[in-house]
């Protein structure tokens, strides 16, 4: 087959990039014809180990391809909603896979969806959305590499070392992007934490995100004033803004971090599924999520340590996209941070970190492709998309 796959650049440090890696070198070794095509950057043609990566492409453009030099498929793996109102690609042509970080497919959503010819969906919470108004969606999982992620011999040591932190001071660590709505939950997360730092002095959070002190960029919000107004700082650290902000900070990096936490707390809003949610246990670190998309699902699949409930009522919102989402409320957090702190300093904490571990070795790559995309590109090659 001949594919068109319009995603993040394979050499971004990012999840899409990463998902985009594993999966153009899976499907050109199957032997398939793949071009990449990015939404960022400028207009211009690249090459990636072996790849053609098309930079900074509009829908006319990817049109174009696809008429011009006969692809079969084009595959998408971004937040579809941004299409509303803009020009769609071929029907027959198109397959989406979509993450669904809401508790309901979005209006926005929708109408792209009903322009695509199959949609492929990253956890069962999207699945179960899609099914509900009417679609027939693929369940294939993004993976990770384990042997990437995993616990480092004195990792957690080296990273106190490097924040110059004593042993017993308990890390609490988080990994996410800077959204003007805090989808990740970094604020409820901040809240909650100056709480905590009360009844436990020698606690730490670290935050891998952009702080956006010096950006201009009017659509993140600048967590460094809100760590200053709650007159945190001398307890908050993070990771070399200028690398965060150029997306240099590579997994190896990123591993050390996760090496160095105590516990990862994402207390998200919604998540298409959270790589963070399986590269933190991967490290053998106990996690905390909210009870909300794929949190349920990965706590069920003993990925999730404690899981942030969310009242039905209370805290729920509506979004101007025509979907829902839960607020995580800081005083559920701080619940799971005591459950999580009296767990470290008891002899049962290295079991969690060993069974966590093991739970994550399920979505390996090689796991995951083999299990759920197999199948799934043994059908689009016969001509039946999904």
């Amino acid at each position: 087959m001949r594919i068109l796959w319009h995603s993040t650049n394979p050499l971004a440090h990012s999840g899409y990039g990463n998902m985009t890696r594993e999966l153009i070198v899976r499907l050109r070794d199957r032997g398939h014809f793949i071009r990449v095509a990015t939404k960022h950057a400028d207009h211009a043609w690249n090459d990636w180990n072996g790849f053609e990566v098309c930079e900074g492409t509009n829908t006319l453009y990817m049109n174009q391809m696809l008429e011009e030099e006969n692809f079969d498929y084009i595959i998408t793996l971004w937040d579809i909603w941004l299409m509303n109102g803009k020009r769609q690609y071929t029907k027959d042509k198109w397959i989406a896979y979509v993450p669904v970080d809401t508790e309901w497919i979005s209006d926005a959503m929708e109408k792209v969806l009903k322009n695509t010819a199959s949609q492929i969906v990253m956890s069962r919470h999207g699945e179960r959305e899609l099914k509900r108004v009417g679609y027939k969606p693929t369940y294939a999982p993004p993976g990770i590499d384990t042997n990437q992620f995993k616990p480092i011999p004195g990792g957690r040591k080296a990273f106190h070392n490097d924040l110059g932190l004593d042993d017993d001071n308990f890390v609490i660590g988080t990994v996410g992007l800077n959204y003007g709505d805090d989808r990740k939950g970094f604020i409820p997360l901040m809240i909650t934490f100056k709480e905590f730092h009360k009844q436990h002095p020698e606690a730490r959070l670290f935050i891998y995100s952009w702080a956006n002190d010096h950006s201009s960029m009017a659509d993140r919000i600048n967590y460094n004033r809100v760590v200053e107004s709650l007159e945190i700082q001398e307890w908050v650290a993070w990771p070399h803004q200028a690398e965060v902000f150029l997306g240099r900070i590579t997994a190896e990096r990123l591993c050390e971090f996760y090496n160095g936490f105590d516990v990862f707390c994402l207390p998200t809003k919604g998540e298409g599924f959270g790589l963070p949610l399986i590269e933190a246990p991967a490290c053998g670190i106990p996690v905390i999520t909210t009870a909300t998309t794929t949190g349920i699902e990965l706590q069920k699949k003993g990925l999730v340590s404690w899981l942030i409930p969310v009242d039905k009522l209370d805290d729920t919102r509506w979004l101007p996209t025509g979907a829902w989402r839960y607020e995580p409320r800081p005083s559920e957090i701080l619940r799971c941070l005591e459950a999580a702190y009296n767990c470290w300093k008891h002899s049962n904490y290295q079991k969690i970190k060993t069974n966590v571990r093991q739970k994550a070795l399920e979505y390996d790559w090689d796991k995951v492709w083999d299990k759920y995309w197999m199948p799934l590109v043994k059908k689009i090659e016969k001509g039946g998309k999904k």
